[in-house]
C-alpha cells in the first residue's frame, strides 16, 4: 500500500469521525431543544439553524465517505455484462457521474461567492450564510476525486 492510499484511508477515517461528531451534535441539539421547550417552556431560537448546519455537514461528509467506499446506489446489472462491455459501462457511469458532480460543484461555487459578496448572514446565528454553503463545493470535488480514484475495478 503506497503512502497516498494510507493518507486517503486516514482522511476517510477522519471524515467518518467528523460526520459522527456532527450527528451527535445534531442529536444533542434536538434533545436540548426538547428539554427547553417542554420542561422550561421556552425555546432556543438558534437551535433550528444550528441543527440545519449539523445535518448539511454530516450528510455531505457522509456522501464523500460513501463515494470512497463505493457504497452509493448502483445498478448491479452491469456486473453481469461481459468484461469489456462492463468496463465500458463503468467508464460511462463515471463520466456521467463526474459531469453531474461538476455541474453541482460549479453552481455551488457560484452560490458561495454570491453569499459572500452579498453579505448574507444566517437568521439567528452570527455567521455568514456561506458557512452553510461552503461544504458543498469541497465535498463535491472530493466525490469527483474518489469517483476516479476508487472506482476502477480492474
Amino acid at each position: 500500500m503506497n503512502k497516498l492510499n494510507i493518507l486517503e484511508k486516514k482522511f476517510i477515517t477522519f471524515l467518518t469521525h467528523l460526520m459522527t461528531v456532527f450527528m451527535i451534535l445534531a442529536i444533542l441539539t434536538i434533545l436540548l431543544q426538547l428539554l427547553t421547550r417542554f420542561v422550561f417552556k421556552t425555546s432556543i431560537f438558534w437551535s433550528q439553524e444550528l441543527l440545519m448546519l449539523f445535518f448539511v455537514y454530516s450528510i455531505l461528509i457522509g456522501a464523500v465517505v460513501l463515494m470512497y467506499k463505493q457504497e452509493h446506489l448502483q445498478v448491479d446489472l452491469f456486473e453481469k455484462l461481459p468484461p469489456k462491455l462492463g468496463k465500458a459501462m463503468d467508464y460511462f457511469v463515471k463520466i456521467v457521474t463526474t459531469v453531474v458532480l461538476l455541474i453541482i460543484f460549479y453552481y455551488s461555487i457560484m452560490q458561495v461567492a454570491l453569499s459572500i459578496n452579498s453579505g448574507q448572514v444566517m437568521t439567528s446565528l452570527p455567521f455568514g450564510r456561506w458557512v452553510m454553503y461552503i461544504p458543498v463545493p469541497i465535498c463535491f470535488i472530493l466525490m469527483i476525486y474518489f469517483t476516479w480514484k476508487t472506482g476502477d475495478k480492474s
